[in-house]
């Protein structure tokens, strides 16, 4: 089957053409189709996706970033922003926890979330509003990882974590 059929079955429920586009589509790379494949195949991963990157568009909104379209957002104090943004990065970290199976991946997401909601009054604005673009491209990366690439992308998170706590 071609990449176009194997989107229509898997948008049919069909979990073997998922399985064949996942691996197709993490080749080209296309997001989409990879999330498509996962909310058939795995979709304990999907669900842990979704809350993070609804989490992270909250985020975007409260520091006052465009929107889609022509929506705006009101800027809030610079303070406020960067602690309600660490806020809802945490937050996002453990609902994509609780939603996935209990696994060494899950187990490490679960100890950087506890460590940002432990050290969130000491996020530094500036060094928060420099390396959180690269946080959100990490959890990204690490969601949409292989199995073997998931050491890496955790080392990669806990990086950028430790850089916005000043740890």
């Amino acid at each position: 089957m071609d990449y176009d059929e194997l989107k229509l079955k898997t948008r049919q429920g069909d979990i073997d053409a998922a399985t064949e586009l996942l691996r197709l589509a993490r080749a080209r790379p296309d997001t989409q189709t990879v999330l498509l494949c996962w909310s058939v195949a795995h979709p304990v991963r999907f669900r842990a996706w979704k809350a993070f990157d609804i989490s992270m568009r909250a985020a975007d909104w409260l520091a006052g970033t465009r929107g889609e379209g022509s929506h705006r957002s009101i800027t809030i104090g610079i303070n406020t922003t960067e602690r309600i943004r660490t806020d809802i990065i945490a937050n996002a970290l453990l609902a994509a926890c609780r939603t996935a199976e209990r696994t060494p991946f899950i187990k490490r997401l679960n100890e950087m979330s506890a460590q940002i909601l432990e050290y969130r009054g000491q996020v530094d604005p500036k060094l928060a509003e420099q390396h959180l673009p690269g946080l959100k491209r990490g959890i990204e990366a690490l969601l949409l990882s292989e199995e073997s690439e998931l050491d890496a992308a955790l080392d990669d998170v806990e990086t950028r974590v430790a850089q916005i706590l000043k740890l």
